[in-house]
């Protein structure tokens, strides 16, 4: 409907207007191990990247995100160490998230107004601000994309039983993606 619509266009430009000030942030904190010393990155190095833990790989243990890591590389080749873009894709991938949250709330819940005021809820709450503002938290927000993402195609899947097989696949997918992103995407079939 029109206002479904509309509702989308109110809780992405909500979710963009937010965070909007991140986008002139630095690299710091993690962002220097995830991505500014990462060789991986720096190098493109793919096949590394899928098969080596490339965060904290300096005696603290590794963490295996390949997805996550992979769309650092991707930044990197793009615009190099400039940090806007990679702020920029965190705050766009907030936003895609928060109308995600409409979306899948006003299906499960049929109570379309109490899904938009979860969606901008969750597009404004400070909670999420260490997602957004560090570029790392790129891991929760690709995270939390699969994570709705699987949640809406197994929505789908239930609802059209005649090609359900194939969403079930999708979901199947895009939670395994969001695992690959970060971990605590696992938490999904619970």
């Amino acid at each position: 409907s029109s206002d479904l619509w509309t509702w989308v266009a109110a809780v992405a430009a909500v979710a963009l207007a937010v965070y909007a000030n991140t986008l002139g942030g630095v690299l710091l904190y993690d962002d220097v191990n995830a991505i500014r010393d990462n060789a991986f990155v720096l190098d493109g190095d793919m096949v590394g990247v899928l098969t080596k833990p490339s965060w904290w790989a300096n005696g603290r243990g590794g963490l295996w995100r390949p997805l996550t890591t992979l769309t650092f590389v991707a930044d990197h080749a793009l615009h190099g160490l400039a940090p806007f873009g990679y702020h920029l894709v965190n705050v766009v991938a907030h936003a895609v998230v928060s109308v995600l949250v409409l979306v899948v709330f006003a299906h499960v819940t049929a109570a379309p107004a109490t899904a938009l005021g979860a969606s901008l809820l969750f597009a404004t709450h400070p909670i999420h601000t260490e997602a957004v503002a560090n570029v790392v938290g790129r891991a929760e927000l690709l995270a939390a994309l699969g994570f709705f993402l699987a949640w809406r195609a197994w929505l789908v899947a239930d609802a059209r039983s005649e090609r359900s097989a194939v969403w079930v696949g999708v979901a199947v997918l895009v939670y395994f993606l969001a695992m690959f992103a970060k971990e605590n995407a696992i938490a999904l079939p619970a």
